[in-house]
């Protein structure tokens, strides 16, 4: 065995990990000694299962073992065959029953990701969400794209209805400026010269430099302004 054993494990497991709903987010966020390690510790596992099933064929197809080693001479290429197909089909078979978003919102609870839940959950139910950040400017709008998704530092992209500041002392919320009735102008024109979307208007935030987020509602807003 050459160097190819070192290389063929570490490079399943790889493509096993990334491509598996599972843990595509965990490696995602992890640094690349971990990931190297996890990698050859999966592939070996990947390996092992593909050295029991050749030998079972080996057995149970005899005949058939000749004709592979007579046009595939080398030291356990089957083996190697098998590890790189076992890579390829299992996290799609996995996946049916694990979806993408449930993955990334698991990962997100385990590591303590609140804000970057709550951005993904906003998403979901398509509500306004109001997000502080550290600069002290707030936005209010709907969110387009959230980080859960990235890898490390990520950004969240949302299209403002309005936008203002917090006091520095009270931290209460100011809003200075509505884009509502300018955003429907301009997608009016839109129409006749279609170019526009609503994605267009898009601000886009580093999750880093949020301090706070929270879902939004403009009627409540507006009673506790009253008060």
């Amino acid at each position: 065995m050459g160097i190819e054993w070192f290389l063929i494990p570490t490079l399943a497991g790889y493509w096993f990990l990334t491509h598996l709903n599972v843990t595509r987010y965990r490696i995602l966020r992890d640094s690349g000694y971990h990931v190297f390690f996890q990698s050859a510790f999966f592939g070996s596992i990947i390996v092992v299962f593909a050295r029991v099933i050749a030998i079972a064929l080996s057995i149970s197809f005899a005949r058939h073992v000749e004709l592979w080693e007579y046009y595939a001479p080398f030291p356990y290429s089957g083996t190697a065959i098998l590890s790189v197909v076992l890579s390829l089909i299992i996290p799609p078979v996995v996946n049916l029953f694990f979806t993408t978003e449930d993955a990334a919102r698991r990962i997100a609870e385990k590591s303590g990701d609140l804000i970057e839940l709550l951005l993904a959950e906003s998403i979901q139910r398509q509500e306004l969400i109001l997000v502080s950040t550290r600069s002290g400017k707030s936005y209010i709008g709907f969110v387009q794209q959230s980080g859960i998704y990235g890898q490390g530092d990520s950004d969240v992209s949302l299209v403002p209805m309005a936008s203002g500041y917090r006091e520095k002392e009270t931290h209460e919320l100011i809003v200075t400026t509505y884009y509502v009735d300018l955003i429907e102008e301009y997608l009016e024109s839109s129409k006749k010269y279609d170019d526009l979307s609503f994605s267009d208007f898009q601000v886009v935030i580093p999750v880093s430099e949020i301090i706070s987020a929270r879902i939004f509602d403009f009627e409540i807003f507006e009673k506790f302004q009253n008060l």
